[in-house]
């Protein structure tokens, strides 16, 4: 038993330090990394239509697996500068407070939540 509570009592610890904000908190699109634009389909459309390569990613300010995966592989100096080389454009689904049209996207994508990682190519 208190193992459990010191396990629990870490896993909160760690959500609250990583995303640094409380989870019922509306998402703000102001704060997007590295030049990284707000998910819409009409956005991915317009892109895939000219032709460049996009990467999309679905997060939420409660998923810590979301926090880690953005810090440890995402938002990095080496992953921006490889899709800076590559004319990448990074489009990014704040699901934080469950938005149904991003909701119905993901789950065409065969997924029940965030995370999700999509590469179109161009």
């Amino acid at each position: 038993v208190v193992m459990t509570l010191l396990l629990l009592g870490v896993a909160i610890v760690g959500a609250w330090s990583v995303n640094g904000r409380h989870p019922d908190r509306a998402a703000t699109t102001a704060a997007q990394p590295g030049g990284a634009e707000p998910f819409s389909e009409a956005r991915l459309e317009s892109l895939r239509k000219a032709g460049r390569p996009v990467f999309v990613y679905f997060t939420a300010d409660w998923c810590l697996t979301c926090k880690v995966n953005e810090k440890a592989a995402i938002e990095t100096d080496t992953t921006r500068a490889a899709f800076a080389a590559h004319n990448v454009a990074v489009l990014i689904g704040d699901w934080t407070n469950g938005d149904p049209v991003m909701g119905r996207f993901i789950e065409a994508h065969n997924r029940a939540g965030v995370p999700l990682y999509l590469y179109y190519g161009p």
